[in-house]
This record gives structure tokens, C-alpha cells and sequence, in this order.
């Protein structure tokens, strides 16, 4: 019997302890499941499995049977990645693989090989279990490196420059008070696109619970309140212009 293979990418999440046990508590028991149909029943055992999660930053890789063996509550500060890889070495392949990243539009997947009549149903269940785990973890940094919405945000900036533009040749000279509307919009359009480049590089696809993340979504608090504020002041001005 062949074996299928699958892909499936994941939601941007936050990555804690708590999240990786999760998973791997899913994996055992849908390797559990599988057995118990496949292989008559076995158990999982160092003997026909292996499961590991793998640490990488900048001083190398570090390698544990469990989350648990790792006795920090915070991941290093350098962390590259985190790989989850569980294996079973039966007469049916089936082979379960989570990969988180850290780069700033790194992403995270669920890889799936799997040997058996019903993959495809198999890896689509295993893929909704994973799914469900990591919403409970998501957050929305995958729209800052979302190329389409990057795309579209510039598209909008440039719409809204020339509609504007052509405006203020045709009316806006007859107005006193356009051309001072004009400015202060194009500023809170402006202020909106510096918050959104700043957050590409400070909001990570995947972040990790690490004691410079817990610093840097502190700061992004902050940048993001002052650009609030400051959006508030150019509409205060707006209304107020008579």
C-alpha cells in the first residue's frame, strides 16, 4: 500500500508550553487510534514509535522525549524554531510532524504521511483536531505579513491619493477648508501605514513565549497607543475646522 502525504498550514499563534503539550497529547492518542485499527491492537512503545520535540536557537539544537522535559517556563530568547515529530515504525507508515517558526513571516505547518485506504479522511481529522489546538493559542500577526493585504493597503493608499488629488484640482481650490481636510486625512492614512510597517517587524507570524517577546509586546503596546492617540488629535482637529 502506497503512502499519502499531506501539507497543511496553520494559524498564526502564540507558542507556550501549554500548547506544545496539547499537541502532543494529540498525537499519542491519534497514534493510539491508529494502531488500534491497523496493527491489531498494539500499544505505543519505544519499541515501534518515537516522538521527540526539538529546540533550535542561535547555541543549537536540544532534543526531548517530552515538553515536560524542558524545565524552563520560558523558551531562549534566540529561539529559532520548534519541532514537534512523531513516528511509528509498524507495518503501516504513520508519521505526524508540527513545525513552528520564528522568523518574522515564518509561518508554521502540519506535515502528514500516512499509509492507509482512509489518509486522506485520516489526515483530515488529525488536521481539524490540530487546528482547533492552536486556535485556542492564535492571534493576528498573519495579517501583517498577509501579502494580499499588504498588496491592498498599498492599492488603497494610492487610490485614495489620486481620487483626492484629482478633487482638489477640480473643487477643492474653491473651498477654503479642503485643502486643510486633505492634509489631516492623508496624515491619519500616513500614521496608519507607519503603524502597519512597524507592526510587519515587531508582530511576528508565530510568537513565542520568551522573556524578549514578553518586552516586545510591551513596547507595541505602548507604539500602538501613542499612534492611536495621535489619530485622535488629527480627528479632533478635523471636526474642529469650520
Amino acid at each position: 500500500m502506497s503512502i499519502h502525504s499531506f501539507k497543511y498550514r496553520l494559524n498564526s499563534c502564540k507558542v507556550d508550553k501549554a500548547l506544545i503539550l496539547k499537541l502532543e497529547n494529540c498525537f499519542f492518542e491519534e497514534a493510539k487510534n491508529f494502531l488500534q485499527n491497523n496493527e491489531n491492537g498494539k500499544e505505543i512503545s519505544s519499541d515501534n514509535s518515537m516522538y521527540s520535540v526539538t529546540l533550535e536557537d542561535n547555541a543549537g539544537l536540544q532534543k526531548f522525549q517530552s515538553i515536560n522535559d524542558y524545565k524552563e517556563n520560558l523558551f531562549p530568547n534566540t529561539i529559532k524554531s520548534i519541532v514537534l515529530d512523531f513516528n511509528s515504525y509498524l507495518d503501516m507508515h504513520f508519521h505526524v510532524r508540527v513545525n513552528f517558526d520564528s522568523s518574522i513571516s515564518g509561518g508554521s505547518c502540519l506535515e502528514i504521511s500516512i499509509q492507509d485506504k482512509n489518509a486522506g479522511e485520516i489526515s483530515k481529522k488529525i488536521e481539524k483536531r490540530v487546528a482547533e489546538i492552536v486556535k485556542g493559542n492564535r492571534n493576528y500577526n498573519f495579517l501583517f505579513h498577509s501579502r494580499p493585504v499588504q498588496i491592498g493597503l498599498i492599492i488603497l493608499y494610492a487610490l485614495f491619493n489620486i481620487v483626492n488629488y484629482f478633487y482638489l484640482i477640480t473643487n477643492g481650490f474653491s473651498s477654503p477648508y479642503y485643502l486643510a481636510y486633505n492634509i489631516i486625512w492623508n496624515l491619519i492614512f500616513a500614521l496608519f501605514v507607519i503603524w502597519f510597517c512597524i507592526s510587519i517587524f515587531m508582530c511576528s507570524y508565530n510568537s513565542f513565549y520568551t522573556k524578549r517577546q514578553k518586552v516586545r509586546s510591551m513596547v507595541y503596546g505602548i507604539i500602538s497607543f501613542l499612534f492611536v492617540l495621535m489619530v485622535i488629535v488629527c480627528l479632533f482637529k478635523l471636526f474642529s475646522i469650520r
